[in-house]
């Protein structure tokens, strides 16, 4: 567990270095979804240094309680990384997550979630941004952007 530990705080340390800052808030999106049609099922790491916030994905290998499995499909990874000036951010709502897929996949408008939605399906957070694009997360920590 130690070395986990080590693990983790040697790769906040290099996000640090590589950004120049201290890590201020961070979170993981098990889901993520843009208005430019990305989308990241397996998740992504979200964090905040100077008021920029950073994501990006890992590379994930298909696992059965805890044992590699070796998939079929040859699907070449792609590292995905992103980050917004929170300065930038005009808009946060939570809306349904299937909402938020349609509007990436359809151009249908995700509109904020109702009492019930909240409760009972899976949502997501939009960030609508000044230049018009839009973010998804699927937050751990659903108040990460308030």
């Amino acid at each position: 567990m130690a070395e986990i530990e080590s693990d983790a705080e040697e790769f906040l340390k290099k996000l640090e270095e590589k950004h120049g800052g201290k890590i201020d808030r961070r979170n993981f999106s098990l889901w993520y979804g843009d208005s430019e049609g990305n989308i990241r099922e397996a998740g992504v790491f979200v964090y905040r240094i100077n008021g920029i916030y950073h994501y990006e994905d890992f590379k994930r290998r298909a696992s059965i309680l805890g044992f590699t499995v070796s998939s079929k499909k040859n699907e070449k990874y792609v590292k995905f990384e992103r980050s917004f000036n929170s300065q930038d951010i005009v808009g946060v709502e939570t809306v349904r997550k299937s909402a938020a897929r349609a509007f990436i996949e359809k151009g249908k408008e995700a509109k904020e979630a109702s009492a019930f939605s909240r409760v009972f399906l899976e949502t997501v957070t939009k960030i609508q941004l000044k230049d018009g694009t839009v973010r998804f997360f699927q937050l751990v920590d659903k108040d990460f952007f308030n």
